[in-house]
């Protein structure tokens, strides 16, 4: 049904996300062989993204990617972030209190 999927925030490495790839880079390979073999699936395209991502974790795992899967490195930049707070917030509406805050903002 999917042809493409992403995991993003990949260096915030726990147990699910790490199944979830064991499994994903497994259907990749499955897909792929019958994409070949004229069964009619179309390969699955798994995209990890991470802005602090040790590549290397991922690249030379072969039992992970048995081929070295393509890097696409991005220049980046940060940003200023500014941390607003509130004086108080109303213990009962945390959501409608948040959508207030940013309104203001």
């Amino acid at each position: 049904k999917y042809s493409a999927i992403i995991l993003d925030e990949a260096h915030e490495r726990n147990l699910n996300t790490d199944v979830l790839l064991g499994m994903l880079s497994r259907t990749i390979v499955m897909r792929r062989e019958a994409h070949e073999k004229g069964q009619g699936i179309h390969p699955l395209k798994l995209v990890i993204m991470s802005a602090t991502l040790r590549v290397e974790d991922f690249t030379a795992n072969t039992a992970l990617f048995p081929r070295p899967p393509p890097v696409v490195c991005v220049a980046a930049r940060q940003h200023p972030v500014t941390v607003h707070f509130s004086k108080r917030t109303e213990l009962h509406d945390y959501l409608g209190e948040t959508f207030k805050k940013v309104c203001k903002i």
